[in-house]
């Protein structure tokens, strides 16, 4: 090691988008912030996410996310924790479907969905 080579100490691991967008005050983030990072996540979770349903032979279900016109994220409250008092509020996924095509929409495409949503996000290490 040479003399001017410098011990950096461990950092703490930054939290990830969910828990900051959980609760976006104590991490300093404004309403427009939060809403960006979400629409963000949200197209390239699309994706993602209809690349993998692909991959698993879903292929209904991969079509049906290549028709959506969008997916947004929503904060959906939850309640306080009960210790702090802090609002709490889990992100619920929306996808936006033309009428005509909501015949598609069925619980088993929902079902196949969410499970790789899910994956995807956890994945890429926004859950």
């Amino acid at each position: 090691m040479s003399d001017n080579a410098e011990i950096v100490p461990h950092r703490e691991r930054a939290p990830c988008l969910d828990q900051q967008l959980r609760d976006p005050d104590e991490y300093g983030l404004s309403e427009e912030t939060v809403d960006r990072l979400l629409a963000e996540r949200a197209e390239r979770d699309l994706g993602q996410t209809a690349q993998l349903l692909h991959k698993r032979g879903h292929d209904h279900a991969a079509a049906l996310l290549l028709d959506v016109e969008a997916i947004t994220y929503e904060k959906d409250y939850v309640g306080f924790e009960s210790d702090t008092w802090t609002p709490t509020y889990r992100i619920v996924a929306v996808l936006d479907v033309e009428t005509f095509l909501l015949y598609r929409v069925t619980e088993e495409r929902i079902t196949e969905i969410v499970d790789v949503l899910d994956t995807a996000r956890i994945t890429t290490g926004t859950a």
